[in-house]
């Protein structure tokens, strides 16, 4: 069966799409370039699509977007999605309060939330957000009791004896 040739606008010389090409950063963005640039060629949808690795389906998808919007039709539209349940202004002063401490747990974090914002957001809702920042999770643990206060000063201590001052008995050193 014979492919019909797909009509491509050509919103840009090639020379000009070879620049954008070669200046863009956007993985995504360039994949798509480097497609309208294998139409711009001469290749049929699909095989410029295969060359790129991308799907007979999509290769129409973002051909269409293409004559109809030019390289704005190839950027990546924001998903809808539930918007989130904190402003930017309540994130920012989270974080703001986040950063008195470093030992917060999700729960804990949940209850602020909670007290001063007056929203109901689940520990795994947190979690994701924390995670979204970058912030640093981690179990907190309690400190050992026993632990001197110079401990990491006796330790120096310790490590800087010379070797020769210990004896060996059995298979285990003394000190």
């Amino acid at each position: 069966m014979v492919e019909k040739r797909f009509a491509l606008v050509r919103h840009l010389r090639r020379d000009e799409l070879d620049s954008l090409l070669k200046d863009c950063s956007d993985p995504k963005l360039s994949q798509r370039l480097l497609f309208i640039s294998h139409l711009y060629d001469g290749d049929s949808v699909a095989v410029a699509g295969a060359k790129v690795r991308m799907v007979k389906n999509s290769a129409y998808i973002w051909a269409r977007r293409w004559n109809a919007e030019g390289v704005g039709g190839l950027l990546t539209r924001p998903r809808s999605g539930r918007p989130s349940k904190l402003t930017g202004e309540q994130k920012e002063e989270l974080k703001e309060l986040l950063m008195l401490r470093d030992d917060w747990t999700t729960r804990e974090v949940k209850e602020l939330i909670s007290e001063d914002f007056d929203v109901e957001i689940t520990e795994n809702g947190v979690y994701r957000m924390l995670r979204s920042w970058k912030m640093k999770l981690g179990k907190p643990y309690e400190e050992d009791y026993r632990r001197p206060d110079n401990a990491e000063e006796l330790l120096k201590k310790r490590l800087k004896k010379p070797s020769g001052s210990r004896k060996r008995m059995g298979s285990h050193l003394i000190s």
